[in-house]
């Protein structure tokens, strides 16, 4: 799993100041965030760096799931999403289904998964082979 796009997608009130929690924010200027950002703030996320599925059954809190946003939100969330949410749920009965081989990392680290460079998607380093399994 990964962050989404790591990119900032600016959105722009071109006639209109916007005030938002006591701030104005003039007409004609561009608003972003990353979600990149969301998703590692350590304010919301205790360690967020740190692969811990667990956090989302104990002690998840509503700043939790306003702050994970990786199909982005509203009118220019992600048109696949449904699509790739569905694939995912078949990949994932197929790996770990009954009757399948269990799977070890191989010569993986965390900097082999970790993103670096930012093309439109995340990228790992260079020299990375990335996640690599092998059956046991």
């Amino acid at each position: 799993m990964t962050y989404g796009t790591l990119h900032r997608s600016a959105r722009c009130a071109v006639d209109t100041a916007i005030v938002y929690d006591g701030w104005v924010i003039p007409a004609g200027t561009a608003v972003s965030i990353s979600s990149h950002c969301l998703h590692t703030d350590a304010s919301v996320f205790s360690q967020p760096h740190l692969f811990q599925p667990e956090r989302w059954l104990e002690g998840c809190t509503r700043e939790m799931h306003l702050s994970l946003r990786p199909w982005s939100a509203g009118s220019r969330d992600c048109p696949g999403q449904r699509l790739a949410k569905g694939a995912i749920v078949k990949i994932l009965a197929e790996m770990f289904g009954p009757n399948m081989p269990c799977m070890a990392p191989f010569a993986t680290t965390v900097s082999d998964v970790m993103p670096k460079f930012d093309y439109l998607v995340p990228m790992r380093k260079f020299n990375s082979h990335g996640l690599r399994v092998k059956i046991v």
